[in-house]
């Protein structure tokens, strides 16, 4: 019990209303579980690679480009 308080009170973000978001991380991780007792299948990590991942042997992985910051595409361009 004290090992889950602790690790419950490491997710807090907002020391000004510390007994909220508490009471919100134990709510979605009490969501979370009963979710994954309902589906045991979503807590299994999906098998090979990702795609456009390109394998290069010897457990190497070539992986995609990605941009740093999210780009929000308009106009034309989207």
């Amino acid at each position: 019990m004290k090992q889950t308080i602790g690790n419950l009170g490491q997710e807090i973000w907002q020391p000004s209303n510390p007994y909220t978001n508490l009471s919100k991380e134990g709510v979605q991780h009490c969501q979370v579980n009963t979710l994954l007792s309902i589906m045991p299948e979503l807590d299994k990590p999906p098998k090979g690679l990702p795609m456009g991942v390109i394998d290069l042997g010897d457990e190497y992985a070539l992986l995609c480009k990605c941009d740093r910051y999210t780009i929000f595409l308009t106009g034309e361009s989207a």
